[in-house]
């Protein structure tokens, strides 16, 4: 929510890790927040995510949003 308020950052390399426990915050890794990650982001900058979990395969997911992202930026 702090993000959403504030001017473009441009962060070289900012990191999600809030995914170890059985219970995530799903709204971290919507395609939503990644738009928001990205905005913040330099452009040659990038975004760590910390995906591994116990008990979900947040893998597919997170690709899906940086596919989603990338195809976005691509002319």
């Amino acid at each position: 929510m702090t993000l959403e308020r504030q001017q473009p950052q441009r962060f070289d390399m900012p990191a999600v890790d809030a995914f170890f426990s059985d219970s995530i915050p799903v709204h971290l890794i919507t395609l939503e927040a990644f738009e928001l990650y990205f905005r913040h982001i330099k452009p040659d900058g990038l975004l760590g995510v910390h995906i591994s979990n116990q008990y979900l395969n947040l893998e597919p997911v997170v690709a899906a949003a940086a596919r989603r992202i990338a195809s976005a930026k691509t002319p």
